[in-house]
């Protein structure tokens, strides 16, 4: 059967955002590997602490456009719940 919804944390998806992170490559190839109809499922405080993090080792635009990636997959995660 398909994986359908990935539940992720800060690690990952820093690990997505960040190209110069050790597990980058890792992060990309198992996303491929899932293909694209998954749905990556964060909770709000993860959302908030990725955001943190983002924003203050990559800048606040890194962070929005990471947030701009996220959006349509946190959408979902509410529609599952």
């Amino acid at each position: 059967m398909p994986v359908r919804s990935v539940v992720v944390d800060t690690s990952a998806l820093y690990a997505l955002a960040d190209s110069d992170d050790v597990h980058h490559l890792e992060a990309v190839a198992y996303l491929k590997r899932v293909g694209r109809g998954v749905s990556l499922v964060l909770a709000e405080p993860t959302l908030m602490e990725t955001m943190t993090l983002l924003s203050s080792r990559l800048g606040k635009q890194a962070a929005l456009r990471a947030l701009g990636s996220i959006r349509e997959d946190y959408q979902e995660m509410w529609r599952i719940f």
